[in-house]
C-alpha cells in the first residue's frame, strides 16, 4: 500500500516487524525510559514528572517548616522579652538593696557599683568589717579589768590579809588596741603576812600565765607596825576574768 505523494510503502507485515524490533530495543533501555525515549508529540507529549518540581507535593512540608519556624521565632522573641523582664526586676531589687546597705548614695555612685560586681562586693565587705569593729566597741569588754579583780577577790581566802596597791590589767597605756593581743597584768600587794605571797602566787598561777613574783620587800611604818610588799606580773588567761 501506497501512503501520499511520498511514495512510501505501507504495509502490516512492515508494522509487525517493526513492533518486534522496536520491544527489543526498549528491553535496553533503563529504569528511566520516559524520559530517555518518548515517541509521544505534541499535545499526546508525556510529560517526565520525575525530573519536574511538584508544588502541589511540596506544599505539605513547606507548611510544616514554616509552622516550625514561626514557633522558633516567637518562641525566642518571648523568652527574650521574658528574660529581660526579670533582669531589670533583679536590677532594681539590688539598687534598692545597694542604696539600704549603704545609706545615701548618689545615682551616679548606684550606676558604678552596679557596673562593677567586684567593686561592690569589695565595699560591701570592708562595711561588714567596719561595722563588726564598731560593734566590738560598744559592745561590752569579754576581757575587763573589773571582771579580773571581781574574781580575783572572790577567790581570796578570808584569812589572806591583803592590801592592793597597784593593778593593771590589759594593753599599757601607751600600747595601740589590738582585738587579739593577750595584754598584761601588774599586781602589787601589801601583805600583813609574808606567807601570805605563797597563798598568793598560787591564787595567781591558775589566772596569768608565765606568772613572775617580784622580791619581797620588808617596810615598817611609824608606829612599828610590819608589813611586806610583793609584786606579780605576767599575761591574763582567759579563765581569769570569769565566765
Amino acid at each position: 500500500t501506497t501512503i501520499g505523494a511520498t511514495g512510501v510503502t505501507y504495509a502490516e507485515q512492515n508494522d509487525a516487524v517493526f513492533l518486534v524490533a522496536l520491544g527489543l530495543a526498549l528491553t535496553q533501555v533503563g529504569q528511566d525510559r520516559n524520559t530517555s525515549l518518548n515517541l509521544r508529540k505534541g499535545s499526546f507529549a508525556k510529560v517526565g514528572q520525575i525530573r519536574e518540581l511538584n508544588i502541589k507535593a511540596l506544599r505539605r512540608p513547606i507548611l510544616a517548616v514554616a509552622s516550625i519556624v514561626t514557633c522558633f521565632v516567637a518562641s525566642s522573641v518571648i523568652q527574650t522579652r521574658y528574660y529581660q523582664s526579670r533582669l531589670e526586676d533583679i536590677d532594681a531589687q539590688l539598687e534598692k538593696s545597694v542604696r539600704s546597705f549603704f545609706g545615701t548614695l548618689s545615682n551616679s555612685a548606684v550606676k558604678t557599683y552596679l557596673a562593677n560586681t567586684s567593686n561592690l562586693k569589695t565595699s560591701i565587705r570592708k562595711e561588714i568589717t567596719k561595722q563588726k569593729e564598731l560593734g566590738r566597741l560598744i559592745s561590752a569588754n569579754p576581757h575587763s579589768p573589773i571582771d579580773f579583780l571581781r574574781e580575783l577577790s572572790v577567790s581570796t581566802p578570808k584569812d589572806a590579809i591583803v592590801d592592793l596597791t597597784q593593778f593593771q590589767i590589759g594593753a599599757a597605756t601607751t600600747a595601740s588596741y589590738s582585738p587579739s593581743e593577750q595584754g598584761t597584768a601588774s599586781l602589787s600587794f601589801i601583805l600583813a603576812n609574808a606567807q601570805t605571797a605563797d597563798q598568793l602566787n598560787k591564787l595567781l598561777s591558775s589566772r596569768v600565765s608565765d606568772l613572775q613574783r617580784g622580791k619581797i620587800e620588808e617596810s615598817v611604818d611609824p608606829s612599828g607596825k610590819k608589813s611586806w610588799r610583793v609584786t606579780f606580773s605576767g599575761k591574763p588567761t582567759g579563765d581569769a576574768y570569769g565566765k
